[in-house]
């Protein structure tokens, strides 16, 4: 495989700013007041008190993709993908697999039943070929692609049942692509759908898990462009990004 500098680089930022924000909310969190409301119980009296207020939420978990565009030829010949080995086929399909997931979000609370959110998340996953070689199929990596969306979005909780809040989230997106070969690079737009389920622990602290769906379609024109024809190209979308994630969320 073709060493990728960039890689190291690319996640070099983002852990930074976990690091950074990690270390100031909590003790932004610990020196905010209280005003407890009567008639609750005391984590209910605790958000009431706090509206409007805002959370922070950090955290990491899985990103999986699928079939980003396919290449036919009419007999086997050598290829050479931008961030692997040549292999010889006479049609492959390059597919993203599974690879880790960070994410951050600030979310305004206006009232404890919705919230805006504001969401970073980056990810880099390996894309590989599944290329076929007379009867025989095998999977080669083929490419680098990164994924870094900024989302601006409303939460809305589906029922409050004390300390466990299921919500369900709408997004759109600007998703920054980046590849190994550059083939790929590009800004585009997106939408993000999520369910998730927040657990209260604490006045200020909580844990959430969420599953959610980021649909945008990459563009792989130059990609198609920068091959050797003759081959038939076949693009695929739009792709779903499917992440899990589990995260920390601190009010303030």
């Amino acid at each position: 495989m073709k060493p990728d500098i960039r890689s190291g680089r690319r996640l070099a930022a983002p852990l930074a700013i976990l690091v950074l924000v990690a270390a100031v909310l909590p003790a932004a969190a610990q020196q905010r007041p209280t005003n407890p409301v009567s008639g609750r119980t005391p984590v209910e009296r605790e958000v009431m008190a706090s509206r409007p207020a805002w959370e922070f939420s950090f955290g990491a978990g899985v990103l999986s993709g699928g079939d980003l565009f396919q290449v036919r030829s009419e007999a086997v010949r050598s290829w050479d993908p931008p961030a692997g080995a040549p292999f010889n086929s006479d049609k492959y399909t390059v597919t993203l697999d599974e690879d880790l997931l960070l994410a951050m979000t600030l979310a305004y609370v206006p009232r404890p039943t919705w919230k805006l959110r504001l969401d970073l998340a980056w990810s880099e996953v390996q894309a590989s070929a599944m290329a076929r070689f007379g009867e025989t199929v095998v999977v080669v990596p083929y490419d680098e692609v990164s994924f870094t969306s900024i989302g601006v979005g409303v939460e809305g909780v589906m029922a409050d049942a004390g300390r466990f809040r299921p919500y369900l989230l709408a997004q759109a997106l600007l998703v920054f692509v980046g590849s190994s070969g550059g083939d790929l690079d590009g800004v585009r737009p997106g939408a993000r759908f999520g369910l998730g389920l927040q657990a209260i622990v604490g006045p200020n602290w909580s844990f959430r898990a969420e599953l959610s769906d980021t649909v945008l379609q990459v563009d792989s024109d130059d990609h198609r462009d920068a091959l050797e024809e003759p081959f038939e190209f076949t693009e695929y979308g739009p792709q779903h990004l499917l992440g899990a994630t589990g995260s920390v969320s601190v009010s303030f």
